[in-house]
């Protein structure tokens, strides 16, 4: 049954955001002015949402007009409330996105700004958090729940990962410097071992083996045409996550690009323009 974001029953809480709140990000009046021009024919909304029974924060930004809009699960990164959903990324990289015609629905992943259902496990039921938005779009009047993509970057990326062993209705994914090994991760930065300590067993080979996209590449649908962007200067997920990982799916026959940045960091600093376009 297609109905209206505030008919729809997994949804409480639906509130219009203001995009004043952009200024928290900048106060430069010349990106302020044409972000203006992209923000105007936009909306933005917060929202709580139903998933498996525990209450989670999500975010929706779509054109003000259209109908039958093709639609982006947005995955943010970070553990916990670091890298949550924050007006940059509403006003700025999502808004981007909507721009170009698409409705693009986020959440903070169980635990997080608030929620005190669950936890974020990073890579646990925070993964059905993340798919639990296509029973949003499934029924949202507005959008075509048929043509669903998928971004994510850094811990966004190891989502996408593992939303390609679960389902196989993803039109498209596009991974940002994304997180295909955790073991190795956590030998490049011990202290985000330290920090997710209290998510999940970060010790056990098993646990972090799950959550290792690389370890699984035979279980990734072969329906779903993967775009991998990554830095080599990155020294916050090894530039060898996206390689190793784009090796692999070659080897098991899964549609896949690869770009590769030279001495580019890992937020794609010198080449976000051409990510953004691509």
């Amino acid at each position: 049954m297609n109905m209206q974001l505030n008919t729809i029953p997994q949804i409480s809480n639906l509130q219009s955001l203001s995009t004043a709140l952009a200024r928290k990000v900048t106060q430069d009046e010349t990106i302020l002015a044409r972000f203006d021009n992209i923000w105007k024919d936009l909306n933005f909304y917060s929202f709580n949402y139903d998933s498996d029974g525990r209450i989670v924060k999500g975010f929706l930004v779509e054109p003000k007009t259209g109908s039958d809009l093709p639609c982006i699960i947005y995955n943010r990164g970070g553990s916990k409330d670091f890298g949550k959903i924050e007006e940059k990324q509403l006003f700025f990289i999502m808004a981007k996105m909507a721009s170009c015609g698409y409705v693009v629905i986020t959440t903070q992943y169980s635990g997080n700004d608030g929620a005190t259902d669950g936890k974020d496990e990073c890579g646990g039921i925070d993964v059905d958090d993340m798919l639990n938005l296509k029973n949003i779009l499934d029924q949202y009047d507005r959008v075509d729940s048929r043509k669903i993509g998928m971004f994510g970057a850094s811990r966004g990326g190891m989502m996408a990962y593992m939303a390609l062993k679960r389902v196989d209705w993803l039109k498209a994914v596009v991974i940002r410097a994304g997180s295909s090994d955790e073991i190795r991760g956590y030998d490049l930065r011990p202290s985000v071992k330290e920090f997710r300590k209290d998510m999940y067993d970060v010790d056990s080979k098993e646990e972090n083996m799950k959550r290792s996209g690389i370890c699984w590449v035979d279980k990734m649908t072969k329906n779903t045409p993967v775009l991998l962007f990554h830095g080599t200067g990155d020294e916050q997920v090894s530039v060898l996550d996206s390689v190793e990982m784009g090796a692999e799916m070659y080897k098991h026959s899964i549609p896949f690009e690869l770009h590769i940045y030279q001495d580019d960091d890992h937020k794609m600093s010198k080449n976000s323009k051409e990510v953004m376009e691509k």
